[in-house]
């Protein structure tokens, strides 16, 4: 009898009739932990490019900005819209970066599709506002520049 509920309790006895209800928690145990860890890698990502490149250019603009306004250095910033490229000076050296969802730079003097925009950055900062629109294939923002706050705000169309 003793011998019987000794088996009974031994993980890995010598029992051929099954598992125990232990081992098989900590089976499930083992399984859970794997699917919290792995199926998020999997999970489709809630913001969309366009809306994280928006986010990205914002950044830039402000930082742009800033810059010039602390360092008393003019800037030219330049948003290719044919090569979805922005170019900036910084810190001495010409640098360029890749925004592949930009669709439209909106300035005073309207709006360009195709082609360049120069935004000047004088020493004051941008002194007019911006508007950078990102198209993704079913999503969309934009980035609005204030310069009277001298902030950037981004918005998901």
């Amino acid at each position: 009898m003793i011998e019987r509920k000794m088996k009974a309790y031994c993980f890995l006895g010598n029992s051929s009739k099954g598992f125990s209800f232990l081992e098989l928690m900590l089976v499930l145990f083992i399984i859970s932990i794997f699917c919290v860890i792995v199926f998020p890698m999997f999970n489709n990502d809630t913001t969309s490019s366009a809306l994280s490149q928006a986010q990205k250019m914002s950044d830039l603009i402000v930082y742009v900005n800033d810059k010039a306004l602390m360092s008393k250095k003019e800037n030219i910033l330049i948003v290719d819209v044919g090569t979805k490229t922005i170019s900036f000076r910084d810190s001495g050296r010409d640098k360029k970066m890749i925004f592949s969802k930009i669709n439209k730079v909106g300035l005073l003097n309207g709006e360009v599709t195709t082609g360049e925009a120069v935004i000047a950055v004088s020493q004051w900062g941008i002194q007019q506002p911006v508007m950078i629109q990102f198209n993704d294939k079913n999503s969309g923002a934009k980035v609005d520049f204030n310069p009277v706050s001298a902030k950037a705000v981004v918005y998901e169309i």
